[in-house]
């Protein structure tokens, strides 16, 4: 089974502190108890465990088990996208590039209607989506592939031996906002915010002098940015 997970302890502890900062940035983390959907390595959802959650509050699922670390969080391994716990369950749930990998539009839509179920109102969401119109596919490293018809893409994907059709479905930010619109969610567009963070956190001295340009600069790319990324809150009852 193709799952595209990244697996490497660095860059996904660099990727948990990017989405901890963001997400207090836009809410308040309750500590409670939280979800990381679609965990992969399990570098991340360890992160959120030390942070305060602990073990018994941190909770994460997959399709498949490919954790590299194992301590201190509850897995189970799922099915499809129906979520394995009781209504309002979490205060802060984490989707980091999963809905792209769901299926179909309906597919994307319920990965959503249960998050939003299984989050506490008030609870925050953290949201992350390849961006349909980014230049070059991040799954398969070739330019212009999500930009393609369906058919067109899976072509493509075999003409270089890569596998039998495109497995991928990112979105736009307009499919975005309106995905997490539809089911509930208020969200918050971070997705410019996040790109100092690259260089404080894991970038050399270039890096973070190219990341500190103002966000008036980098607005003039947002159309092909790469990842998308919101910061969601469930209204309150």
């Amino acid at each position: 089974m193709r799952t595209h997970a990244i697996l490497d302890g660095f860059s996904r502890e660099n990727k948990a502190r990017k989405i901890e900062r963001l997400a207090n940035r836009f809410a308040k983390l309750g500590l409670n108890r939280m979800l990381e959907v679609g965990c992969g390595s399990g570098f991340i959802a360890t992160y959120f465990s030390l942070l305060g959650y602990g073990q018994q509050g941190t909770h994460a699922v997959d399709i498949a088990d490919e954790r590299q670390v194992t301590e201190g969080f509850q897995f189970e391994r799922v099915q499809g996208t129906t979520l394995p716990f009781s209504d309002e369950y979490f205060d802060f749930i984490i989707s980091n590039h999963v809905v792209e990998h769901v299926g179909s539009t309906d597919n994307q839509v319920h990965h959503l209607d249960e998050i939003f179920r299984c989050l506490e109102p008030g609870g925050t969401l953290y949201f992350a989506v390849p961006n349909r119109w980014r230049l070059i596919e991040p799954h398969y490293k070739l330019p212009l592939l999500s930009w393609l018809p369906d058919k067109v893409a899976s072509a493509y994907v075999r003409l270089f031996n890569l596998g039998s059709h495109y497995d991928c479905k990112p979105l736009s930010q307009r499919e975005t906002i309106n995905l997490l619109l539809q089911s509930g969610f208020e969200p918050v567009d971070a997705t410019l915010d996040a790109i100092p963070l690259i260089g404080e956190i894991e970038g050399g001295w270039l890096t973070q002098r190219i990341t500190a340009l103002p966000k008036s600069f980098w607005r003039l790319f947002s159309t092909i940015m790469p990842t998308l990324i919101f910061v969601c809150r469930k209204p309150e009852a």
